[in-house]
């Protein structure tokens, strides 16, 4: 148990790969800045997320929703 907490305190916990967001906003030519305006939050956000730099399982399914709608 106190392994995994200083895992995930170092910064060394996996992190679910959303990199398939990115070429699907991309396809769809998609800015960044459209994306935090629909779904109310920074640009960088969807950044951080493609890059496997941030996990938010919340964000990333409203992500995949509105680029289903879109």
């Amino acid at each position: 148990m106190a392994r995994e907490v200083f895992a995930t305190l170092a910064g060394r916990c996996t992190v679910p790969h959303y990199t398939h967001l990115r070429p699907a906003r991309s396809a769809k030519n998609i800015t960044l800045t459209a994306v935090a305006t629909a779904l109310d939050v920074w640009p960088a956000r969807d950044g951080e997320l493609g890059l496997g730099r941030r996990r938010d399982d919340a964000f990333a399914d409203r992500y995949r929703g509105w680029l289903g709608a879109a």
